[in-house]
C-alpha cells in the first residue's frame, strides 16, 4: 500500500488504515522477522521429524530405500525454504511485479513434470534468469537500478544491508530461478548422485559466467 497506493483506488481498505500509525520501518522489520521465524520453524520441524525414532519395521527396509526417503524429506524441506525465499523476494519487488512470481511457479511445475536432463535444466534456467531480469524492468544500463526497496526496514545508513537489499530487489527474478533450478536438479538425485554433482558444477559454471557477463555489460 505504501509502495503503490494508486493501485488501491476504488477498493475498500479501511482495515488497512489501522497500520497507519505504525512506522514503515517497523512494519518492514516485522515482516522480515516473520519470514525469518517461518524459515527457522521449517528447519526445526524438519530436524525434529528426523530425530523421531522410526518404527522397527522401517529398519528392515533396504539401505537404499531409507536413503531415498531421507532424500525426499530434504527435498521437501528445500522446496519449503524456496517458498520462504519467494515471500522475501516479493517484499523486495514492486507491487506490479509480484504477479510474475505466480507465472514463475507455473513454469517451474511444468518444467518439473518434464523429463529434462541436467544440461537442459541448466540451460533453461540461464535463459529464464535473463528473461526474468528484463521482465522485472531491468536493463543493461546501470541507471536502471531500482533503489525503491533498498531501504526496507533500514532506519539509518548501513551500506552492507542496503547493498544486499538492492541486489535482491533488482535481481529477484534471477535469484528465484537460480534456486528453482537447484530444486529441479535435486529431484534428479535419486540414483544419479554422480551425474547430479556434474550437473551442479555445470550449472554453477554457467551461472557464474552469466553473472560476470551481466556485470561487464552494466559497466
Amino acid at each position: 500500500m505504501a509502495d503503490s497506493p494508486e493501485l488501491l483506488r476504488g477498493i475498500e481498505v479501511s482495515s488497512a488504515f489501522t497500520l497507519g500509525n505504525i512506522n514503515l520501518v517497523m512494519q518492514a522489520r516485522a515482516v522480515f522477522c516473520g519470514i525469518v521465524l517461518y524459515a527457522v520453524g521449517i528447519i526445526l520441524s524438519h530436524r525434529e521429524g528426523r530425530s523421531i525414532p522410526k518404527p522397527v519395521k522401517s529398519m528392515s527396509m533396504p539401505v537404499t530405500a531409507r536413503l531415498e526417503g531421507a532424500g525426499v524429506e530434504e527435498q521437501q524441506q528445500l522446496e519449503a525454504l524456496h517458498g520462504v525465499l519467494t515471500l522475501f523476494l516479493m517484499t523486495q519487488s514492486r507491487v506490479t511485479n509480484v504477479p510474475l512470481f505466480t507465472l514463475f511457479e507455473i513454469q517451474w511445475h511444468i518444467l518439473a513434470s518434464m523429463d529434462l536432463s541436467a544440461t537442459e535444466i541448466s540451460l533453461t534456467s540461464i535463459i529464464l534468469q535473463y528473461s526474468s531480469f528484463f521482465a522485472f524492468g531491468g536493463s543493461n544500463s546501470i541507471a536502471s537500478i531500482d533503489l525503491s526497496n533498498a531501504y526496507n526496514g533500514v532506519s539509518g545508513y548501513n551500506a552492507g544491508v542496503v547493498a544486499i537489499l538492492t541486489f535482491c530487489s533488482n535481481w529477484a527474478g534471477p535469484l528465484w530461478w537460480t534456486t528453482a533450478a537447484l530444486l529441479l536438479l535435486g529431484r534428479r538425485q535419486q540414483g544419479q548422485s554422480k551425474n547430479l554433482r556434474q550437473s551442479q558444477l555445470l550449472f554453477t559454471n554457467l551461472n557464474a559466467r552469466g553473472s560476470c557477463s551481466g556485470v561487464v555489460t552494466l559497466e
